[in-house]
């Protein structure tokens, strides 16, 4: 069963509706989906999130529950952590990566939805900011520093390290208007801390996702392409295409 999903952005549109058909399908029962809207938490209308999901979740005949996580202490709710009883399904939206990863990090919500993806009772799937903290780092004021090229600058900040590497959504319409070539080469040229040395970097396109069994072998769906980058090699992937990530980096 594909258990993690990294997606570029879209989640909740109809850019997304392939995708979480596939994912639906494999349950061989009517499933339930979590939405939790942490990484929007700082907006006035955070729980868009939680009704856009729903109304996308209801296309599949499926039931949908938001949780208002926005604070660190709603993560210490016991109503909340009991409510993964029932869900097969935990989504994380878009919105500030670093302000998710500070509100869940070390909490019991999140470390009882790692619990339960470990043993393989949730599958989790993170948009954007959701797709980032799944990844071993997340890098802080990214796409300010990517524009100035100021790499050297960004603080690094250790996530969930769900798979290995550092993820970057929203990777084509950022490659437009900024040299990420030249933040790439900065990356690897650097080193900046031992941790990272040998840490590599995945660009997922918008409308587009990355999914994976193991957290080895990916398969790509949606609308465009995914991009690797280690220290030597470059690597784009489109919709359709399975890789293995051991055997490329």
């Amino acid at each position: 069963m594909y258990k993690i999903v990294l997606v570029g952005s879209g989640e909740f549109t109809s850019s997304m509706y392939e995708v979480d058909k596939f994912l639906i399908s494999q349950f061989q029962k009517k499933i339930k989906v979590m939405i939790i809207p942490t990484a929007a938490g700082q907006e006035k209308d955070y729980r868009k999130w939680i009704l856009d999901g729903k109304k996308h979740f209801d296309q599949f005949n499926i039931e949908s529950v938001g949780v208002d996580i926005i604070k660190k202490e709603d993560a210490f709710r016991e109503d909340y952590i009991k409510l993964l009883d029932d869900v097969d399904f935990v989504y994380f939206s878009g919105g500030d990566p670093i302000y998710l990863l500070n509100t869940l990090k070390g909490t019991p919500f999140l470390n009882t939805v790692i619990d339960y993806y470990n043993n393989d009772k949730v599958i989790i799937a993170g948009s954007s900011a959701g797709a980032m903290i799944m990844g071993s780092f997340v890098p802080s004021n990214l796409f300010k520093n990517l524009i100035t090229l100021k790499g050297l600058n960004i603080e690094w900040n250790e996530s969930l390290g769900l798979v290995n590497f550092i993820i970057i959504p929203h990777f084509d319409r950022f490659s437009k208007i900024i040299n990420f070539n030249g933040f790439v080469s900065k990356y690897f040229k650097n080193k900046f801390i031992g941790e990272l040395e040998n840490t590599n970097i995945i660009g997922i396109d918008e409308n587009t996702a990355l999914i994976s069994k193991n957290s080895v072998e990916f398969k790509v769906m949606g609308k465009s392409k995914i991009h690797l980058f280690s220290k030597n090699l470059k690597e784009e992937y489109k919709s359709g295409d399975i890789f293995n990530i051991n055997n490329l980096l």
